[in-house]
């Protein structure tokens, strides 16, 4: 449970970074479009282009670690019903509900993480790749 909360802030601080990098970048875009002038090179561009196109892709890295998490705290919480079962030597929904219940919880982490971040994943990489066509095309105009 606490790795989920680890890739939790991991995810965090991941769609943060990005969100203040494709902020910056528009209104650096949208400058240099109406001034046919971009403040980097293609070379520079390539390189940033490069290190946010690796930092989206831990996005989903990170959804799915988070969601084996998840199903990794589901057989430890069925694993620890039985195991309370077996102690007891009874089958009663209250022994059983407490290693169902850890069970579920992390299952719900896991899929908390994993589903943000595949969303976030696609929406920075399309972003991404529109900021790309963007900046290629100025970068055509000024040749």
């Amino acid at each position: 449970m606490y790795f989920l909360l680890l890739v939790s802030i991991l995810v965090f601080g991941i769609v943060l970074d990005l969100s203040y990098f494709h902020f910056q970048y528009i209104k650096i875009i949208n400058q240099s479009f109406k001034e046919k002038k971009l403040p980097f090179t293609i070379q520079e561009w390539e390189i940033i282009y490069f290190f946010r196109e690796r930092e989206i892709l831990w996005l989903g890295n990170l959804a799915g670690i988070s969601t084996l998490l998840g199903l990794l705290g589901t057989v430890l919480g069925i694993h620890s019903a039985f195991e309370s079962m077996k102690l007891f030597k009874q089958a009663s929904p209250e022994i059983f509900a407490g290693g169902i219940s850890q069970a579920l919880l992390t299952t719900i982490y896991g899929l908390m993480i994993a589903i943000p971040s595949i969303l976030f994943m696609h929406v920075f990489r399309n972003f991404l790749d529109s900021l790309d066509k963007r900046v290629e095309g100025i970068f055509r105009e000024m040749l």
